[in-house]
C-alpha cells in the first residue's frame, strides 16, 4: 500500500528548508542594502551631491551615473537586458576613475565585489577628482590621468591711497577742531 504519511513529511521539510533559508538570507540581504545605502550617502557627499540621494531608488543611480561623469540619459539604457551590463561595467570604471581609481579598481573593486570597493571609495582617502572636458572615449567624463588639486589664487589687490574724508553733509555741524598739543611750561 501507499503510504501517505510520508508524502506528507517530505513535503512539510522542503517548506521548512524554504523558510529557514529565507529567515537567514532575508535579514543578510537587508543589512547589507542599509550598509550600502549609508557607503554611497557618504560617497556622494565627497562628490558635493546630496546623500539622502542614496536612499532614493532610480535618482540614486542618476545621481552615480552624473559623479561618474556620464550623461543622464544612460539610466535608460540599465533598462535593456545584456546592454545594461555592459553601461555598468562602464559606470564603474568612469566611477572609479572619478575618485582617483584605475579601471582595474573600477571592474574587480567595484563591479565584482562592489561591497568592498565602494566602502574602500567611501572610508579611505579616495576624494572626488573628476577632472574637466572629454573623458577618453570623447564624451563627458573623467579624463585618464586624474588631475592634481589647485590652490586658488587670491586676486592682486593695488595699493591703498590713503582714505579720503567723505564730503561733508550741510545738514551736520563740522566736527569741533582738533585739539592743539599743550604748550610747553614757560621758560623761567
Amino acid at each position: 500500500m501507499y503510504n501517505m504519511n510520508m508524502m506528507g513529511n517530505s513535503s512539510m521539510s522542503g517548506n521548512a528548508a524554504g523558510a529557514g533559508f529565507f529567515a537567514v538570507f532575508l535579514p543578510v540581504v537587508l543589512i547589507v542594502v542599509v550598509y550600502m545605502c549609508f557607503v554611497l550617502w557618504k560617497l556622494y557627499g565627497k562628490a558635493g551631491r546630496p546623500g539622502w540621494a542614496a536612499i532614493v531608488p532610480f535618482y540614486s543611480t542618476y545621481v552615480m551615473i552624473k559623479i561618474a561623469g556620464r550623461p543622464g540619459w544612460w539610466l535608460i539604457l540599465l533598462f535593456i537586458p545584456v546592454v545594461n551590463v555592459v553601461v555598468w561595467i562602464m559606470i564603474y570604471l568612469s566611477f572609479a576613475k572619478a575618485f582617483g581609481r584605475s579601471a582595474v579598481f573600477g571592474f574587480f573593486g567595484l563591479f565584482l565585489f562592489g561591497v568592498i570597493g565602494f566602502s574602500i571609495l567611501a572610508f579611505g582617502k579616495s576624494r572626488y577628482v573628476l577632472a574637466d572636458g572629454p573623458g577618453p572615449d570623447g564624451g563627458s567624463g573623467p579624463s585618464s590621468a586624474p588631475s592634481a588639486p589647485t590652490s586658488p589664487t587670491p586676486p592682486a589687490v593695488a595699493p591703498s591711497a590713503p582714505a579720503m574724508p567723505a564730503s561733508p553733509d550741510p545738514s551736520t555741524p563740522p566736527p569741533p577742531p582738533p585739539e592743539s598739543p599743550t604748550p610747553p611750561p614757560p621758560a623761567a
